[in-house]
């Protein structure tokens, strides 16, 4: 009886609660409802999107860690927007192109110019973004430093500054005693006039020497890396490949006091002695048949001269 009586107390709130409910229900049950079904769409699409900008993320540092030219960083800052591997990627093109463009400096001043322009636009951008990661705009401010000195063209100020940005930002950076020793060294006279000369420089892949240049070189020899001798007259009207015979007064003269050595002769082989084997005396019989069987010498008698000679 106390089971079933307290069901239906049960019962009778819950139906006084619905009656109550009712009426906002019916107020505001749409709107809940699109609210519910709003919210597990979300849930939904940020566990999509999670997953997806995960795989994204991973496909953009593998395609990173591939990348091996400045061309192949710049195709990951073109596929990546926006993102970390974006940031790095654009760094290490910069990187790429200012160690293209010091060393064509020395031998090669336009693509020089052109590498290091490169290099400067994207040091520039990386040191400028806000959204770049400290450990970016640090080598990035490095870099932009060392660029601005190799274009220097005797007015170090704009790399000094960067450099000192560096320094100023990032005291702790393991570039800041390299820095300030630029810094340093940028400030004295002798440094800038050297970058006035070096910037006044125009070395080009055609001024290298050749051994063409040194030897004077043979018609379709020239990469010959020396000058081959020239073929003798004889040889060339006759096409003999022997060489010419020597002159008497060209061949070679033995000193007094040098002998010229013997041949060695080889010994001789001692032969050895042969044992001489005792004579056996044939019987008395073959004796007599042999002397009958050789053949006897013929003798002939003079003829008598005639007698009417």
């Amino acid at each position: 009886m106390k089971s079933e009586h307290r069901h239906e107390l049960q019962t009778n709130d819950l139906s006084k609660v619905l009656d109550r409910t009712k009426p906002f229900l019916e107020a505001y049950g749409a709107s809940i409802l699109m609210a519910l079904v709003g919210g597990i769409v979300l849930a939904i699409g940020y566990y999509v999107w999670s997953n997806s900008t995960h795989s994204r993320r991973e496909a953009g540092w593998a395609e990173l860690a591939a990348a091996q030219s400045a061309e192949d960083f710049d195709t990951v800052v073109e596929d990546f927007p926006g993102t970390k591997v974006a940031f790095w990627a654009k760094l290490r093109s910069a990187e790429s192109h200012l160690q293209s463009g010091i060393p064509q400096a020395f031998s090669n001043r336009a693509g020089a110019l052109d590498s290091l322009e490169q290099a400067k636009t994207r040091f520039q951008e990386l040191a400028d973004a806000p959204g770049a990661p400290p450990e970016v705009r640090e080598r990035a401010l490095f870099g932009l430093g060392r660029t601005l000195e190799t274009l220097s063209d005797g007015n170090a100020q704009p790399a000094i500054d960067a450099y000192q940005k560096l320094v100023d930002d990032f005291p702790e950076s393991v570039y800041r005693t390299e820095a300030e020793a630029r810094v340093t060294d940028l400030k004295t006279g002798s440094a800038q006039e050297f970058y006035a000369w070096f910037h006044k420089q125009n070395p080009t892949p055609a001024d290298r020497t050749r051994p063409s240049d040194i030897h004077g070189g043979i018609p379709g020899m020239n990469d010959l890396p020396v000058r081959l001798p020239e073929i003798p007259e004889k040889l060339k009207s006759s096409g003999a490949t022997t060489e010419p015979a020597a002159t008497p007064g060209d061949q070679p003269t033995t000193p007094p006091s040098e002998e010229p050595a013997q041949p060695e002769s080889k010994p001789t082989a001692e032969k050895e002695p042969t044992e001489k084997k005792p004579a056996t005396e044939k019987p008395a019989s073959e004796k007599s048949a042999e002397k009958s069987e050789s053949p006897q010498p013929e003798t002939t008698t003079p003829k008598s001269a005639d007698k009417s000679e």
